[in-house]
């Protein structure tokens, strides 16, 4: 990845969180999570993350009792594979979708995500600039912790020679702020 990939992420994430006044933007959870691979073509690939969450201020709610919170996540965490091993980073943002009373809420979003490595013994992920998708459900077990499941989908959507994506199932534990 070459500094002015870098520089370009880094900007992009400021300018998010700097839109928003320091009263709207919230930190609303941080914690690990971990995955494995999804399907045969992903293997040997795993995942740890350290992961915090910030609450944005665009919120609201529709019909009877529906909510929605934007929030951006900010990832830092190892990927390995085929014997090797590399840094993967991430940001962006997510929307929560609950309803009032009930612990569960879907949680989808995209992120690009930068790799320290494209090469994984054997499979080329093509580029060190991935976009990952997600759609996954998150558990609030108490005030202070949540639970949560995603499947997620890391592909460079073609800016690479070689394009094969990475599915990933991945599970987290989050104190809640």
């Amino acid at each position: 990845m070459n500094n002015s990939t870098r520089n370009l992420l880094f900007v992009w994430c400021c300018a998010i969180v700097v839109s928003s006044s320091a009263q709207e933007v919230n930190l609303d959870s941080g914690g690990v999570r971990a995955g494995t691979s999804a399907n045969r073509r992903s293997d040997s690939f795993r995942q740890v993350e350290a992961v915090v969450d910030f609450r944005l201020p665009w919120q609201g709610t529709f019909r009877t009792n529906w909510w929605y919170q934007t929030r951006l996540e900010l990832t830092s965490g190892w990927l390995s594979g085929e014997g090797e091993n590399g840094v993967v980073l991430s940001a962006g943002p997510n929307v929560k979708l609950g309803h009032n009373g009930f612990p569960l809420a879907l949680i989808f979003g995209t992120s690009p995500t930068f790799l320290t490595r494209q090469k994984f013994g054997s499979r080329d992920l093509g580029y060190p600039l991935e976009f990952t998708s997600h759609l996954g459900v998150n558990w609030n077990v108490n005030s202070l912790i949540a639970l949560s499941y995603r499947y997620q989908h890391m592909s460079n959507c073609g800016l690479g020679s070689s394009n094969p994506g990475l599915n990933l199932h991945m599970f987290a534990v989050s104190y809640r702020f």
